[in-house]
């Protein structure tokens, strides 16, 4: 199978939205070229999954993008 006929599957990091960024969260996430790191902190409403969670990707999209 060549390359081209590879899936390939990629992450979009969305802009933080306004009570976001007015209610100055901790941000939980971290990324770097193919790979994103989540750290679900006990007080985080928004996953019981406590801990950190990698994550690899063929590439990645900031939040600038």
């Amino acid at each position: 199978m060549s390359n081209r006929d590879r899936i390939k599957v990629v992450c979009r990091i969305r802009p933080e939205n306004t009570i976001e960024r007015e209610g100055k969260y901790a941000r939980c996430l971290k990324w770097d070229y193919n790979n994103v790191a989540i750290d679900c902190q006990a007080e985080s409403k928004v996953s019981d999954a406590n801990g950190r969670h990698d994550f690899a990707f063929d590439a990645i999209f900031g939040p600038d993008s």
